[in-house]
């Protein structure tokens, strides 16, 4: 559509303060460097859409050792591990049984009584594992969850005069979002209502790959910061504008370090050959980013609906609706 041509793109140089203590993040790890108890620190990691860590195998202890290693951090961190309530083995907070282990010498031993959480700690030149009282404090460390933008799109659909079959494929070049880059300033609620008047919404980056198509769009045209979608209600978790969960992440170095009881908005901003999230208060004027939201259309299905060779929806034969994102 023309509409999508007809603005242009003003931007002005703005820079951000300087990274400051309190968490770092590096990849798909987040370290909090306040000590907590084991059960603060899952709930410091869920505000965060995250998880605490999990230490499947040697490479993700050394993926670790390596976090702790490039910040010269040498406390104590507590993970997702946990010993079973039957005290006969070790999982992580998904349930999984721990496979993988790399315990220090003599460890695990219930020294004090009821060890029952898992911390790592850096010890010459690897990560070792130690059984310790949950209520004890410690650092932490969280880690990204899954991945949202590797989505099963619609394939293909053929209709005869009594059933509707649907193909679907997992396809990780889905099209790219269509962006527009404000020319004004505004606070995170009038950029949302800016971005609403032209029937768009505040962007939301929900991968990686979303995350880089933005990056070549603000790439060599400045360095000031854009509101998209993202917020965090005082005590609460990161939120897209639709109260859904944010799940991706790509924080500055050092970011985001707001007061956990407070409100805070999501800024992005080029720094070197990336594009870094940073926490700030929703008040500041800022540049934003809108996104054009594909139509969504919804179709009742009267009798069964076959999805795949063998997956039947409406068995027992009652409407059911189908939800298919159409892409331009």
């Amino acid at each position: 559509m023309l509409f999508w041509f007809l603005f242009s793109v003003l931007l002005l140089r703005e820079t951000l303060g300087a990274d400051i203590g309190g968490s770092i993040s590096t990849g798909n790890l987040f370290l909090g460097t306040e000590k907590v108890t084991r059960d603060e620190a899952e709930k410091l990691c869920k505000m965060q859409s995250m998880e605490l860590v999990s230490i499947q195998n040697p490479e993700k202890n050394k993926a670790i050792f390596e976090l702790l290693q490039n910040n010269d951090f040498n406390d104590a961190v507590w993970t997702s591990g946990n010993k079973h309530s039957e005290g006969s083995f070790w999982t992580w907070s998904n349930g999984s049984n721990i496979t993988f282990f790399n315990w220090y010498p003599g460890e695990p031993n219930s020294a004090r009584g009821d060890e029952s959480c898992l911390e790592v700690f850096k010890k010459n030149n690897d990560v070792f594992w130690n059984d310790q009282p949950c209520g004890d404090k410690r650092a932490y460390i969280c880690e990204k969850t899954q991945n949202e933008c590797a989505d099963t799109i619609l394939e293909g659909v053929s209709v005869d005069d009594k059933m509707c079959y649907i193909s679907t494929s997992q396809d990780s070049n889905l099209p790219t979002k269509k962006f527009y880059l404000s020319t004004q300033t505004a606070t995170y609620a009038e950029a949302k209502k800016l971005c609403s008047d032209m029937f768009m919404e505040l962007a939301e980056l929900r991968c990686e790959y979303e995350n880089d198509d933005l990056y070549k769009l603000m790439s060599g045209k400045g360095t000031q910061p854009y509101w998209i979608g993202g917020k965090r209600k005082a005590g609460e978790q990161w939120k897209w504008s639709n109260d859904e969960p944010i799940t991706y992440f790509n924080w500055r170095k050092g970011e985001p370090n707001g007061a956990k009881n407070s409100t805070y908005c999501l800024e992005v901003i080029i720094s070197g050959k990336k594009l870094v999230w940073n926490d700030n208060y929703c008040s500041s004027k800022r540049h934003f980013v809108c996104e054009k939201k594909d139509p969504v259309v919804k179709i009742n299905v009267t009798g069964k609906l076959i999805v795949g060779p063998e997956q039947v929806c409406n068995e027992e034969g009652n409407n059911c609706e189908v939800i298919m994102n159409i892409q331009k």
